[in-house]
């Protein structure tokens, strides 16, 4: 709201209060910020897109397509197309938003969420058998975009669909655009065994492992080859939740130099189930240097930093920690973090070890919210154990 009220002639700050003023619930503020900015400049394209969905959304057809034709003046895209889908539903005019959908189905640059967004509309208005039929026709026409394909996958998946695979061995045959619907397919995968697994579905899992063997006995060669087919198989093994099955499959990761850290962690977790410590150990402190999406980065400075400090190098386990501010850590990663700070307050030269047993016993107590270590995340439930064998004997046995 500063930011806006000091540069009132500035689009861009206004679209930040559009969105915080959405976010607080103020529909009718963040309409009014989006509108003065794409007032104050007609190719600001997002401020654009959310005032045309706030007037659609408030039953204003005709307010919307004067916001859509001014997007529309440098040409059409997949995202001005998918709003006219989303602007002929609300007027009820099915056949032009179904020759749009039409349209946006053959664009190459097409991309998911658009098309999505297009067929969400569609399907709400009664045209889901139509939309299909879209989507068939432009699939096996042998120019389908790879947005349209993983859509595709989705849409199937999301009804239960897995016997997808004809279709995908025909898309493969043609490039890009069948390795990224194999890769959604695996994707989508893991997350049925993970969703299985939450509501105690013992008939799914057999299901999805009929599939899952189905498709990679056809596509193993390349999956192997292809780094990012490579970790999701890897990521649907780890679903499936047999140690022996993953560390097979990612046993190799010194063969992949791109592999990304998000691969490596499912590997890192069979391993500790194993208790292949030495070896997880070593695949850690070459994870750790990657870059690494959402909070992996947080996860593995904790585990780089636990397993120096149960080897004994505490200057490596303090400099991990350091990269961490301590307020930052979250909740469920809060118990490797305490035990690694104690691992390195009992490798101090002269501590005494009467006095530390007591702030030992009161810190994993906090770290662990006084629940017993067994109900912690797994590594955190092996590491309490590990932790134990170094510490106990120092300390004359500590009992959790």
């Amino acid at each position: 709201e500063t930011m806006a009220r000091l540069a009132p002639l500035q689009p861009v700050p206004l679209g930040y209060l559009g969105d915080l003023k959405l976010r607080l619930r103020d529909r009718k503020g963040a309409k009014a910020a989006f509108e003065r900015a794409f007032a104050l400049a007609p190719d600001y394209e997002y401020a654009g897109f959310q005032l045309f969905h706030m007037q659609l959304a408030d039953r204003e057809p005709v307010s919307a397509e004067g916001t859509l034709k001014v997007l529309q003046r440098r040409g059409e895209n997949h995202q001005t197309i998918a709003c006219s889908v989303e602007l002929a539903v609300a007027r009820d005019q099915d056949k032009p938003a179904l020759e749009q959908f039409d349209a946006l189905c053959s664009l190459k640059e097409a991309a998911k969420w658009s098309i999505g967004t297009a067929a969400k509309a569609l399907d709400a208005h009664s045209q889901r058998r139509s939309v299909d039929a879209l989507i068939d026709k432009h699939l096996g026409g042998g120019q389908a975009s790879p947005a349209l394909a993983e859509f595709w996958v989705q849409r199937q998946t999301e009804r239960g669909h897995w016997g997808l695979h004809s279709r995908l061995n025909a898309l493969k045959a043609e490039g890009e655009v069948g390795r990224r619907a194999v890769l959604v397919y695996l994707d989508r995968m893991g997350e049925a065994f993970q969703a299985a697994r939450r509501k105690k579905n013992v008939t799914m899992p057999p299901r999805l492992r009929y599939h899952f063997n189905r498709l990679l006995r056809k596509h193993r060669y390349w999956l192997e080859k292809d780094v990012e087919g490579w970790g999701k198989v890897g990521y649907v093994l780890s679903c499936i939740g047999r140690p022996g099955p993953v560390i097979a499959w990612l046993g190799d990761w010194k063969k992949q130099p791109k592999a990304e850290s998000w691969m490596l962690y499912n590997l890192v977790v069979m391993l500790q189930r194993k208790r292949r410590f030495d070896e997880s150990r070593e695949l850690i402190r070459h994870a750790v240097a990657l870059r690494h999406a959402g909070d992996l980065h947080q996860v593995f400075r904790l585990w780089a930093a636990f397993e120096e400090a149960l080897s004994g190098n505490t200057a490596q386990a303090q400099q991990h920690l350091a990269t961490l501010p301590t307020e930052a850590i979250q909740e469920q990663h809060r118990p490797v973090q305490i035990m690694t700070q104690l691992l390195i307050a009992l490798g101090q030269p002269g501590v005494d070890a009467k006095t530390l047993r007591k702030t030992v016993r009161t810190s994993l107590r906090s770290a662990f919210g006084g629940r017993h270590p067994c109900h912690a995340s797994p590594y955190a439930r092996d590491g309490y154990r590990r932790f134990m064998s170094v510490a106990a004997p120092r300390l004359g046995g500590m009992p959790f």
